[in-house]
Order: C-alpha cells, then sequence, then structure tokens
C-alpha cells in the first residue's frame, strides 16, 4: 500500500534532475509491486529531524528515498542515477565508488553508507517515540519498534552497469528493476524465522520482533507526521503520542454537516489552523452534527476537508484525546491532522 506517494516537485535540471528521475523510476517499481499490498507499506521521499539547534539552519535531516514497512521491520532503499541512465559503477575492494560515464570519472560517497546512516537516524527516531510495543518472540513478550529490523539496499540505473571487485560481495547494490525482488527476498528471509522460531537466528533483532498490520498502519502515521518538505521546518508540528494501536473511535458522521454551506479548509499538519472567514488564527475543532473548525474571533464555522490523502475518498474524522485523524475506510489509510492545544 502507497501511503507517501512520490510528490516531490521536478527540478529544472543538473544533478537534482538526474537523481529525480532516478527516485521516480524506483517509485514507479514500489507502486507495481506493493500498491494493492496491505501488508507491505510504502513511504516515498522520507524527510524527518535527527537534531536541531536554535534555528532551522542548524537543523540536521535524515532523507530516506523510500522507505517499505512489512512484518518484521523496515527496508530502506536509496536511489542513484546518472545522466541519461547510463554508464559504469565501479566498486573497489575498499568500498570506494567510481562513476564513469562516457570519458569522464567521478568518486562519489558510498550510498551504502549513506543509506546506513539513515537507518540508524530511523532507529534512534523509533526508540525516543512513544510508539506502541510490538511482539516479541510470537507475542510472549513486547519490545520497542526500535528493534524491528532494518535492511538497507541501493538501486542505480536500469541502463548502468557494476564492476569492480568489491560489486562481487556487495549484494546490497543493483539495478532498480531488481530491487523489488530484492526486497522481497529480505521480507521472506526474516518471516521465515519469526516468533519462537527467531531465538535460532544469530541476529539479536532479525525474525524476532514483528508487527500486526494495525501497528504498522500507526508507525507509518506516526512518520508521515514527522515529514518535513525540503524548504519546510520542523516547528510546523510534531507527531501524536501514540498510545494506543486502535484509538476510540468518534461519533458517526453526519450526512447534514456544515460542509454544506462552507467550502473546506485544507488543514496542514499540526500548523495553526487560520478561519476561512477572517483568517484568524484563534480557531479550534469542535463537534456540531460533525466535527468542525469554530473561530473565537468571529464566532463562525467552516468544515473540515474529509478527503483521504491517498485515495481522495471520504474519510471519517475522529478525535483521540487532543489529536483528530482522518480514516479511510476504503484504503484504510489513517492521518493525524490536527492537534488541540492543551
Amino acid at each position: 500500500m502507497i501511503i507517501k506517494p512520490f510528490d516531490k516537485p521536478k527540478p529544472a535540471g543538473g544533478e537534482a534532475l538526474v537523481g529525480w528521475e532516478g527516485e521516480q523510476q524506483v517509485a514507479f517499481y514500489l507502486r507495481r509491486a506493493f500498491e494493492q499490498d496491505d501488508a507491505v507499506l510504502v513511504l516515498n521521499d522520507l524527510r524527518f529531524l535527527v537534531s536541531s539547534e536554535t534555528d532551522d539552519q542548524s537543523a540536521d535531516y535524515a532523507q530516506i528515498d523510500h522507505l517499505l514497512i512489512y512484518r518484521c521491520g523496515f527496508i530502506l532503499i536509496e536511489s542513484k542515477a546518472s545522466r541519461n541512465d547510463q554508464g559504469v559503477l565501479h566498486i573497489d575492494a575498499r568500498g570506494q565508488w567510481t562513476w564513469r560515464v562516457g570519458t569522464k570519472t567521478f568518486n562519489r560517497p558510498s550510498p551504502l553508507l549513506q543509506v546506513e546512516r539513515q537507518s540508524a537516524a530511523l532507529r534512534k527516531l523509533l526508540n525516543n517515540s512513544d510508539l506502541p510495543r510490538v511482539k516479541l518472540l510470537g507475542g510472549l513478550l513486547a519490545a520497542s519498534p526500535h528493534k524491528l529490523s532494518r535492511y538497507c539496499l541501493v538501486a542505480i540505473g536500469d541502463n548502468m552497469r557494476v564492476e569492480g571487485p568489491g560489486s562481487a560481495t556487495e549484494k546490497r547494490v543493483m539495478k532498480s528493476e531488481a530491487v523489488v525482488d530484492a526486497a522481497k527476498a529480505e521480507m521472506r528471509r526474516e518471516t521465515s524465522g519469526t516468533g519462537i522460531m527467531g531465538l535460532l537466528k544469530p541476529s539479536d533483532d532479525a525474525g524476532v520482533v514483528e508487527t500486526t498490520s494495525e501497528q504498522r498502519r500507526v508507525i507509518a502515521t506516526y512518520l508521515l507526521q514527522l515529514h518535513v518538505p525540503v524548504g519546510g521546518s520542523h516547528r510546523e508540528g510534531r507527531p501524536p503520542m501514540m498510545t494506543s494501536p486502535t484509538p476510540s473511535a468518534a461519533p458517526a458522521a453526519s450526512s447534514h454537516a456544515e460542509s454544506a454551506s462552507h467550502e473546506p479548509v485544507r488543514m496542514s499538519k499540526f500548523s495553526v489552523i487560520c478561519c476561512k472567514h477572517c483568517n484568524s488564527e484563534k480557531t479550534r475543532v469542535v463537534y456540531r452534527r460533525d466535527y468542525c473548525v469554530l473561530c473565537d474571533a468571529c464566532e463562525k464555522y467552516s468544515a473540515i476537508d474529509p478527503a483521504c490523502e491517498v485515495c481522495n475518498e471520504r474519510a471519517k474524522v475522529r478525535k483521540d484525546g487532543p489529536v483528530f485523524f482522518r480514516d479511510c475506510a476504503k484504503c484504510r489509510h489513517q492521518v493525524a491532522f490536527w492537534r488541540a492545544h492543551e
């Protein structure tokens, strides 16, 4: 299931455009493979705050090109492309990367080291979160989500060639067209040793810790709320405290909602909601036949846009503590879009 589609703006040209085209190609393969698969959740171009000083210029972000969430953990994919999707990638015995396109040769930092740093940032993020604990040893115990398996892959252009002594031993580097098969093989390897059988695996984490489909959706929603687009600010909001994977349901929506008389207001993720009538920031979400926005300045109501961010079908708005969610019955996507002041 595609939770976060590839929606990065297309650059005008240069190296940025080359990288964009590589990410778009991998996103296409992932969408074709997992769009109808509820067991695998896909987030493209996920960027979240790792650490921050006093301003946005000092903030440190991790950017994951493609993230798959499945039963036993995560698969991170780093996309790398060359101009016109051609050339030769040389990996020497020390793991040094060299790109050769035509008569030109370029030394490049290792994308494997890059995606492994992103993996470490993801582990730290999950370790510091308030996400619900997941199953350990088939449900006999529980563990933090940061104990879930994390596996890294690098996808290069389909028309490129990999050579060098390092290419023979590094199986995590492949053409984009092969990345889906590699991801599925890793998922099968991990899930083959879940439950008590996971004790027989050499790794401390692999195959022992697993998630339910509901827990995967909660983790995906949490990460989606942490996403900060390039040019955005981490000060726009923080994710909710996810204390339960099955929050209580809100009252049923009514067909006579306030939306009949007002245009919907598109909510930003945990940002201030401005009144559509007077543009005041003194607003709050209230229940009046259905959930809507009340402005304390002009005392007028505005409807909440019920459209699902994934399939655009009408979603159900519900409240869990101070956090408001959209739940889509069609694609089962859940997203927290606003947090009340406490």
